[in-house]
């Protein structure tokens, strides 16, 4: 994907209404794939705008301006007394485990990331009455034929 295609569309399509100024965002597995394009795109299109960007990832920190604080911490143990207590006013999560062979190898990690996690960081979005965001890994609904692509929401998926 195209980072500049990425960052104009955010620049372009993301109005004060929807993210509006001086607000604090939490990014769970900020360094993953989507993760990393947000925190690039976030910290770009918001630094006019003044709003801080939190990361939460194992992975070492991305290199990026004032407006980025990132907090290295394993996800898969991860517990509410360990997110740094801020009051965010939105938290997308976005961790996960995003590959069959790993759901295998590692299936209470995964699990841990998809309901334990959440289910903290939405205690933490109501306690601050933060908006919360959760993606999920197109994976968990099976591959879907080419006529199904781009994968509407109604689709219920090719999982055995």
């Amino acid at each position: 994907m195209d980072k500049s295609y990425f960052f104009k569309f955010l620049r372009d399509n993301i109005s004060d209404r929807i993210i509006p100024k001086n607000k604090k965002i939490l990014i769970t597995g900020s360094n993953g794939f989507i993760g990393k394009y947000l925190v690039y795109a976030f910290t770009d299109v918001f630094s006019e705008k003044k709003n801080l960007i939190y990361g939460l990832d194992i992975n070492k920190k991305l290199n990026l301006k004032k407006n980025y604080k990132y907090f290295r911490r394993d996800l898969t143990k991860l517990k509410k007394n360990q997110i740094p207590k801020i009051k965010y006013d939105y938290i997308i999560h976005l961790a996960g485990i995003p590959s069959p062979v790993y759901y295998k190898k590692f299936p209470l990690k995964t699990i841990y990331l998809n309901a334990e996690l959440a289910r903290e960081l939405l205690e933490i979005s109501k306690k601050n009455k933060s908006k919360f965001i959760y993606f999920s890994s197109s994976e968990i609904y099976g591959n879907p034929p080419k006529n199904k692509i781009p994968t509407e929401e109604n689709f219920n998926g090719n999982v055995s």
